[in-house]
């Protein structure tokens, strides 16, 4: 029998393809195994937490809502509110910097000024993330404290949108390069104005870079910590000191265990908008870039 090369080279190529699939597929299943973990912790109950090793509802334990009622309505401690705060917030200050830093992304392209110079700005702006919040948090707590802003969302947001405006401000200007200078300078031989320039063609031709920029802001917000405990208390407390502080306060109780399950209940509160964060923007994205096939 002759030999197929051309065969034999497609039949390689199949096996490699599903050899990558499969490894593919066990590093997604590695990576998401936590997340998995922690969302069926949420369903049970304190003894089938530390009864073993638990995997599948129905076959290795029964699922239980008794966490979420505890934690949502039962508790006392507000959880809702608390993810009320972080939401407020977060999406307020995601708002406030796309539009500061959009604004100022899009002025920097525009800047017809050295381009040494303009670097050199852009450097001083993005120096400003080099100190940690703990090293800032205290000189923000006394300006706040100044103006009567302690334990209130604007002062969250203030401060969430001036520590993003930075990182903000590189994302978009890359994404504003992006655009062909001839379109932008045929639209301002025309009459428009600055404005009219940047909400009617910057803004739609570079969204995908504005929607991964607002992810990114988004989610540095909605984790953001320091400032948060330092700066509320308790009618604008967010979930990441709240949650760290039940953690505190829960493994401190007379039990004989640490309640795993309302800790479950709690983080998944907590990963819950980001992840449907990362979902939309997958979509957006994959709409934005994917265009069907013409004919």
């Amino acid at each position: 029998m002759l030999n197929n090369p051309d065969g034999q080279i497609e039949a390689m190529t199949a096996v490699g393809r599903i050899l990558r699939q499969v490894v593919l597929l066990a590093w997604a299943a590695i990576c998401l195994f936590p997340l998995y973990w922690m969302v069926i912790g949420s369903f049970k109950s304190s003894g089938d937490v530390v009864g073993g090793a638990a995997y599948l509802p129905f076959v290795d334990f029964r699922p239980t809502l008794n966490a979420w009622r505890f934690i949502l309505f039962g508790s006392g401690d507000d959880t809702l509110k608390r993810f009320a705060n972080s939401a407020l917030v977060a999406c307020a200050s995601t708002l406030l910097t796309l539009l500061l830093a959009g604004l100022a992304g899009f002025a920097v392209v525009r800047w017809r000024g050295l381009s040494s110079t303009r670097e050199r700005m852009m450097v001083a702006m993005l120096a400003t993330r080099i100190l940690p919040p703990v090293v800032t948090v205290i000189p923000v707590y006394v300006m706040a404290n100044a103006v009567g802003g302690i334990d209130s969302w604007w002062v969250l947001i203030a401060v969430y949108t001036a520590t993003s405006l930075p990182l903000a401000l590189w994302l978009l200007r890359d994404g504003f390069a992006d655009i062909p200078g001839e379109v932008l300078d045929a639209a301002e031989l025309d009459g428009a104005s600055f404005l009219r320039l940047f909400f009617t063609m910057a803004v739609p031709l570079a969204r995908a870079s504005i929607a991964a920029t607002a992810l990114v802001v988004f989610i540095l917000s909605w984790n953001e910590y320091t400032f948060a405990l330092f700066l509320t208390t308790d009618r604008a407390l967010t979930l990441p000191p709240f949650l760290s502080g039940q953690m505190a306060v829960r493994e401190q109780m007379a039990s004989a265990e640490p309640q795993w399950d309302y800790f479950s209940v709690l983080i998944v509160l907590m990963v819950a908008p980001l992840l449907a964060g990362a979902g939309l923007l997958q979509r957006f994205l994959s709409a934005a870039f994917v265009r069907p096939a013409r004919r």
